[in-house]
């Protein structure tokens, strides 16, 4: 399933609410994957060019993760899967120090904390 990570750009809720709540169910109930294209766009100078854009596409995906990450979805639907495409990698690293050094004990999801969130999907994909 495909969602666009600025929907309220459009008119749409933001997702810190619980509007989407019965798209997150479903996917959760069928096992499928919510995939965001990038992480948002960003707002630029009138005048920049072209190659500005995908420079900087990742750090607004960085910053879509993160909210996603402390939105209310993680905690009410902790079996979803969601993925991040064409977003880059290289923000990956900083974004999980920060989780695991400046909020090493927050909730995300029930009983889990930023640091077991990250060992979580880390093992995961290691395929432990």
């Amino acid at each position: 399933m495909s969602c666009h990570p600025d929907a309220y750009r459009f008119g749409a809720p933001d997702y810190h609410g619980d509007e989407w709540d019965p798209a997150w169910q479903a996917t959760q109930e069928v096992g499928t994957v919510m995939v965001f294209h990038f992480g948002g766009f960003p707002n630029f100078m009138p005048r920049s060019p072209f190659d500005v854009i995908p420079h900087v596409m990742p750090f607004q995906t960085a910053i879509f993760a993160s909210e996603l990450l402390w939105s209310p979805i993680i905690r009410k639907f902790p079996e979803l899967k969601m993925a991040l495409a064409e977003g880059g990698i290289g923000w990956v690293p900083y974004f999980m120090e920060q989780m695991t050094s400046s909020t090493p004990t927050i909730a995300v999801g029930p009983g889990r904390t930023s640091t077991a969130f990250i060992n979580d999907v880390t093992n995961q994909r290691a395929g432990r």
